[in-house]
């Protein structure tokens, strides 16, 4: 955490949520990144950290799921929607 801290940018260490599993894809999944990316757009937040569950214990089967893992595109899209919503918002 040290090399983060000193970084000098602005950081963010996320927790953990959970969903129940009739709701994970819908709405509710939606309104927690929504509000998340809101968050992170009026805060200038440029560093986000935290946990993150993969199944299993296997490295190498895990490495390219982690891989995968790209927050900044998907708060990049969020952050266009949720821009457009406060603006509208504000009108």
């Amino acid at each position: 955490l040290s090399v983060l801290k000193g970084s000098g940018r602005r950081l963010m260490e996320l927790g953990r949520s959970c969903l129940h599993r009739d709701y994970r894809g819908g709405a509710a999944m939606m309104h927690l990144w929504q509000a998340l990316a809101r968050y992170v757009l009026e805060h200038g937040i440029e560093v986000l950290f935290g946990v993150a569950s993969f199944h299993g214990t296997d490295a190498a089967k895990l490495a390219q799921p982690v891989r995968d893992v790209d927050l900044r595109s998907a708060l990049e899209k969020l952050g266009q929607n949720v821009l457009s919503k406060t603006n509208t918002q504000k009108s």
